[in-house]
């Protein structure tokens, strides 16, 4: 490279320059600052999740069930179809699962317990001692666990993200499916079900399921501890996505699986790990364009999830909670690309709730550092995270100010000249030779589109770094090869490229893993035109065909 210098004809202006998120809040906040400071900072939206569901079933109903449980269990006795009871109690296991590739930490919260207090109504008294439970004045008290799907319940039991499975391994002696499971409030319906028996002759209910969802094993076959049984919905007597699980014991007697000073039904658990009364965690981490919305039941929420964003972008944060706890305090924080931190901030829960949420607005630094981002929280000792990306700028921003800058390049002195848009200075350098092919896009994930060229006649690169000003070579592709550099893999760095017309094939070494795409698309006089086209992040390959005025991608 003695034959090649690089000259800096107008001096570059260099500043530090403040990249912070601004809060979009309706009333004036402190500015956030970066790395180790953290500010409390008040959320633009959230609270308490004020949705949650409640049942009953009615004195007929619930005959009606022990009916048919009973004829099935006669049944299945005469046939030999169920052993003989154990002495031993069986412990029970978690009913509720989330569905492979769901995203959210935790899927559920409980809203009631079963309630001890035979009076009614306003009458309540769980396990613990305290009114995590209710009655009716129709003289309903609530006889089972309440576990509801948190965040989205509607949008879970429409994707099937949250499964029912057996408490305890049993014989299936009662189900039933096919029934309305939209319900929105406490009435008539049949819900879908599915009754376990165990070894022991406890029985365990499964109520509320999706309809269509339930288990495809007949009456008399066996599941096993962890095993599917259906889809959490919301039939029958219901406000809202839930599984209601009900207990009964040998002595055909209502049972509360939980132990507690308050438990007047039995002394023992039993759950195999019973749970605390409250189980403060974070269920889901989440970017968006806006913060949710929770329209009317039946009506699927709005989440506004959005895991792609461009500069100068609007970005929500939100976290989701379940069993939050009065004075729990939430460390909150956005990482860059290289780990480092951005901003930090903090909240403190003003309230104990069953289920709530929080969502911050921010707008996307114009200078922000491309690529994954992280959204972090820790949240009693235990640390979650949600990445999210931010692509690329336009191209040719080479002040880093989310604008195209306008620019030439004079090949016989191989000069670059172009004009800062944030502060109309004019730099030029030169950089390259006359035959070279220019090539700029943001190579190192600063912001800024670094001076590039690609030598035809060998096939290399030459990039010259904005952060520094020092350049770096390496050869990738072959004479008479066309570069087309873009960031297609979108970690919001550009990936070095070349399409070769003789095979209309393109090369790309991913600068995510360094690793080569080959792919062949194309014909004879076609003319490479890559761009994001579909707004994903990542740029697309595409031809343009000159004969016919056409684009293929």
């Amino acid at each position: 490279m003695s034959r090649y210098f690089i000259g800096v004809v107008l001096s570059l202006l260099i500043g530090l320059l403040a990249i912070g998120f601004f809060l979009d809040l309706p009333r004036p906040v402190t500015a956030l600052v970066a790395d180790d400071q953290v500010q409390v900072i008040e959320p633009a939206g959230g609270g308490e999740f004020k949705f949650q569901p409640r049942d009953e079933i009615s004195d007929a109903d619930r005959r009606l069930i022990q009916a048919e449980i009973a004829r099935n269990t006669a049944r299945l006795e005469k046939e030999g179809k169920l052993a003989p009871a154990v002495p031993l109690d069986v412990p029970l296991s978690w009913p509720i699962a989330k569905a492979p590739g769901v995203l959210d930490f935790n899927v559920i919260g409980i809203s009631n317990f079963v309630d001890h207090n035979a009076a009614f109504p306003n009458q309540l008294q769980d396990y613990n001692c305290g009114t995590r439970t209710y009655d009716l004045s129709s003289g309903y008290n609530h006889k089972g666990i309440d576990i509801f799907t948190w965040p989205f319940g509607w949008n879970k039991m429409d994707n099937n993200e949250v499964v029912i499975v057996a408490s305890a391994p049993g014989t299936i002696i009662s189900k039933t499916d096919g029934n309305f499971d939209r319900s929105c409030a406490i009435g008539s319906g049949q819900w879908n079900a599915v009754y376990v028996r165990h070894a022991d002759n406890s029985v365990a209910w499964y109520g509320h399921m999706k309809s269509g969802s339930t288990t495809s094993k007949a009456v008399g076959a066996t599941v096993a501890a962890g095993e599917y049984l259906g889809v959490v919905g919301s039939s029958g007597s219901s406000t809202g996505p839930h599984l209601h699980f009900e207990l009964y014991g040998g002595d055909n007697l209502l049972k509360d699986p939980y132990s507690g000073p308050c438990n007047s039904m039995n002394t023992a658990s039993w759950w195999a790990a019973q749970e605390a009364y409250r189980v403060p965690k974070i269920n889901r981490l989440m970017t968006g364009s806006a913060g949710p919305t929770f329209p009317t039941c039946p009506t699927p929420e709005v989440t506004n999830e959005k895991r792609i964003f461009k500069r100068g972008d609007a970005l929500t944060t939100s976290a989701y909670y379940r069993d939050q706890t009065t004075g729990h305090v939430t460390q909150f924080a956005l990482l860059r690309p290289d780990g480092s931190t951005h901003s930090n901030w903090q909240h403190t829960s003003p309230n104990t709730y069953n289920a709530s949420y929080w969502f911050w607005s921010w707008t996307i630094p114009a200078n922000a550092r491309g690529g994954q981002w992280k959204f972090r929280a820790t949240y009693q000792t235990v640390q979650y995270e949600m990445p999210f990306t931010v692509v690329g700028g336009p191209p040719f921003d080479f002040d880093g100010d989310g604008k195209t800058d306008v620019g030439i390049f004079r090949p016989g002195p191989a000069e670059w000249w172009y004009r800062r848009s944030s502060d109309g200075q004019v730099p030029a350098l030169q950089f390259g030779t006359s035959t070279d092919a220019i090539a700029p896009v943001d190579y190192t994930g600063d912001g800024k589109s670094d001076v590039a060229f690609f030598r035809p006649t060998t096939g290399e690169w030459f990039i010259l770094r904005s952060e520094d000003g020092s350049f770096y070579s390496f050869p990738f592709g072959g004479a008479g090869d066309t570069p087309v550099p873009a960031d297609y893999d979108g970690d919001g760095k550009g990936d070095v490229a070349v399409f070769r017309s003789t095979n209309n094939t393109w090369y790309i070494q991913r600068s995510s893993d360094l690793g080569v795409s080959i792919i062949t698309f194309g014909a004879s006089g076609d003319l490479p035109v890559t761009a994001d086209y579909d707004g994903e992040g990542k740029s697309d390959i595409g031809i343009f065909l000159p004969d016919t005025g056409a684009w293929c991608d």
